[in-house]
């Protein structure tokens, strides 16, 4: 098996009639196996998987032809996109490790809009503190969350404390008319 990154497809697809039907062949300029190459790849006009910049293709080198240069054909991948246009999907730890690196590129950026606000606000102490790394990390840790689904806008704060694997301080029942006693002596 072999991988091809693409980096440019060049012009139109070339339509042609196979024994199967309509064709539409795109020439793709990339990466395959690490080498720089020009490469063709077939597709049926009927549904058509047209390669997009940056996609990483599995597949088999069919044909290396000396004007035309390879044809690869389009390995099948277990698991396929949910029509979203992306393409196969990503492994589970691909993911998270794209949604880790998200959060935390968010964070950062964050955090420094918020010690930025701070300075402006001539509170030099707590912008310090909005940059600290177990800040951040915080910051990220909260993105993170929001971004799998984990964390909602309408959780409560004592839902969001176990989210985090704090225990929420209990709240004392009280009279409410305790306060108010107070006042009227």
């Amino acid at each position: 098996m072999s991988k091809f990154i693409v980096s440019e497809v060049r012009g139109m697809p070339r339509e042609w009639e196979s024994q199967n039907g309509p064709m539409l062949t795109y020439t793709l300029v990339g990466i395959l196996d690490g080498s720089p190459a020009q490469v063709q790849i077939h597709t049926t006009k009927a549904k058509p998987r047209t390669p997009v910049v940056g996609e990483e293709i599995d597949c088999e080198v069919v044909k290396d032809h000396p004007t035309y240069g390879k044809t690869i054909k389009r390995l099948a991948r277990v698991a396929q996109g949910g029509g979203s246009g992306k393409g196969a999907s990503e492994s589970p730890e691909r993911q998270a490790s794209i949604e880790r690196q998200n959060s935390l590129s968010n964070a950062i950026a964050y955090c420094k809009a918020k010690a930025d606000l701070l300075l402006a606000a001539k509170r030099p102490e707590e912008a310090l503190q909005a940059l600290t790394g177990t800040h951040v990390l915080q910051v990220a840790l909260y993105f993170q969350h929001y971004n799998s689904g984990k964390l909602t806008l309408r959780m409560g704060p004592e839902e969001i404390a176990r989210l985090f694997g704090y225990e929420p301080p209990r709240q004392e029942e009280r009279d409410p008319f305790e306060d108010a006693a107070e006042y009227l002596e």
